[in-house]
């Protein structure tokens, strides 16, 4: 899992506002790997306490990459 975040985050660190690195690093870094892999297939939701931006950028990513049916 270690290698989806980093290639989302480098995609698109320079969209991320402050909010959302705080969110990556409390809530998205920190859950196990299958629960991320879950989440980044649709099998699971993401945290609640994700922003619509960080949300919509996790399932673009996730559709770019064939991860979710787009």
């Amino acid at each position: 899992m270690d290698i989806l975040l980093g290639e989302f985050y480098n995609k698109n660190y320079l969209d991320f506002s402050n909010k959302d690195l705080l969110a990556l690093e409390k809530f998205i870094i920190s859950l196990p790997d299958d629960k991320l892999y879950e989440c980044f297939i649709g099998k699971e939701n993401w945290p609640s306490e994700l922003s619509i931006s960080l949300l919509n950028k996790l399932n673009i990513y996730s559709k770019k990459i064939g991860l979710k049916n787009s």
